[in-house]
C-alpha cells in the first residue's frame, strides 16, 4: 500500500515533520535526522530503503520545524544526555546515569523552549519568580527556539503555527502550506501555485485519486473484460457454434438429397421410365 495511489497524512505535535530525535547519517533542512533511518539498531533489518520509499507517499502536518540556529541544535543533541545529570535537572536515576549511548527524547526540544521562555520571564522580573501574575505577563514574547519560531501570547499559550510538509525529489522536506491559528481564526498561506511540481512531484505530477483504484482495502480492483463477460462470451460462442453446426448439417442434408435425386435421374435415363408413382419407379426391360 505504498503505491502512488495512496496518500498518508500524518498529524504531529513534535515539531519534527519528517525528522526524528535520534542522530543518523543524513540531515534534513530542519537539522534533524530523517525518520526512515534506524538510529537505534543501525538498519539491522535492512528496511531503511523501504521506509524511505514509503515516505514519498506521506505528507505531514506538524508544528513549524524551521530552526534558525542549527549549530546550536547540533550542540544541544550532542550534550543533552550528560546535561540532564547536571543542574537544574540533576537527574541521578540509573537511566540518567547510563544514558551516554541513548538519543534525546522526542519532546526534549519542547522542554528546552519551555525553560527558555521561563528564563525570559525571570530576566524581566528577576524577583518575580514567586509572583505568578507578573511572571506570566513577562513570559509573553517571541523568540527563535529549537522548535521553530515561538510566539507566546498573554495567556501563556503558544500561537499554533502548523506547516504542511512534503518530500521533494531529493528527499528533502519542503513546506507546501502554512496554517496559523490566532485568536480563534485560521490563517492559511500557500507556498506553491503548481502542486504538480511540488507536493505531487514524486508522483510524476499526477494528483492522487480520491479513492484508490482497488479501493482502500486493495480488494476492489476493476475487473477486466474476461472477468466481466466470460459467461456472455461463452454463451455467444456456443450459440454461434450451434448455428454453424446447424447450417452445415442442413447443407449436407440438401446436398445428399440433391445427389440422390440426381442419381435417380441418371438411372431413369439409362433404363427408361415405365411409370413413376409416389411409391417408387417401375422400370421395363
Amino acid at each position: 500500500m505504498t503505491t502512488e495511489e495512496y496518500v498518508y497524512v500524518l498529524l504531529a505535535m513534535r515539531s519534527q515533520a519528517f525528522g526524528q530525535a535520534g542522530t543518523g547519517q543524513a540531515t534534513l533542512k530542519s537539522g534533524l535526522t530523517p525518520f526512515w533511518e534506524d538510529t537505534v539498531n543501525n538498519n539491522a533489518d535492512g528496511l531503511d530503503a523501504v521506509a524511505k520509499s514509503a515516505a514519498t507517499r506521506m505528507v505531514v502536518v506538524d508544528v513549524n520545524t524551521d530552526i534558525a540556529n542549527q549549530s546550536y541544535l547540533s550542540q544541544f543533541q550532542d550534550n543533552i544526555m550528560k546535561r540532564v545529570r547536571e543542574p537544574p535537572l540533576s537527574c541521578s536515576t540509573k537511566e540518567c546515569l547510563t544514558n551516554d549511548n541513548e538519543t534525546m527524547g522526542s519532546f526534549s526540544r519542547q522542554l528546552h523552549d519551555t525553560f527558555y521562555a521561563f528564563c525570559i520571564g525571570l530576566s524581566r522580573v528577576p524577583n518575580g519568580y514567586h509572583d505568578a501574575i507578573n511572571l506570566t505577563a513577562a513570559i509573553t514574547s517571541n523568540f527563535s527556539g529549537l522548535t521553530g519560531e515561538v510566539m507566546v501570547t498573554a495567556n501563556n499559550t503558544r500561537v499554533a503555527d502548523f506547516m504542511l510538509y512534503y518530500l521533494d525529489d531529493s528527499f528533502q522536506q519542503q513546506v507546501y502550506m502554512q496554517l496559523t491559528y490566532i485568536d480563534g481564526n485560521m490563517n492559511v498561506k500557500s507556498f506553491s501555485s503548481s502542486p504538480e511540481n511540488t507536493i505531487w512531484a514524486t508522483r510524476g505530477g499526477a494528483r492522487p485519486l480520491s479513492t484508490p483504484r482497488c479501493g482502500f482495502s486493495g480488494q476492489s480492483c476493476p475487473k477486466g473484460f474476461w472477468e466481466l463477460y466470460t459467461v456472455y462470451v461463452a454463451v455467444g460462442v456456443a450459440i454461434v457454434a450451434l448455428l454453424i453446426i446447424t447450417i452445415i448439417a442442413f447443407t449436407v442434408h440438401i446436398i445428399r438429397r440433391i445427389w440422390k435425386e440426381w442419381v435417380v435421374v441418371q438411372m431413369v435415363r439409362q433404363s427408361g421410365i415405365i411409370n413413376v408413382t409416389g411409391l417408387g419407379v417401375l422400370f421395363a426391360f
